[in-house]
């Protein structure tokens, strides 16, 4: 998945849950949640960089 595709998904991940916030209704508390579960299996299939570490700021 490309980083468009990605921020995509996640700008209608963030949608659909101001949606349930608001609403509390169970059909969009199940489209939340599908749209978080795409999400999670993005952010699992996108390959790590083990090498690079963070920076210190000292």
């Amino acid at each position: 998945m490309d980083v468009t595709s990605f921020t995509d998904l996640v700008r209608k991940m963030r949608t659909a849950q101001k949606i349930f916030f608001k609403s509390k209704n169970h059909h969009d508390l199940r489209c939340a949640r599908d749209y978080e579960r795409r999400v999670d299996e993005a952010l699992q299939n996108m390959p790590q960089n083990p090498g690079q570490k963070q920076a210190r700021l000292i």
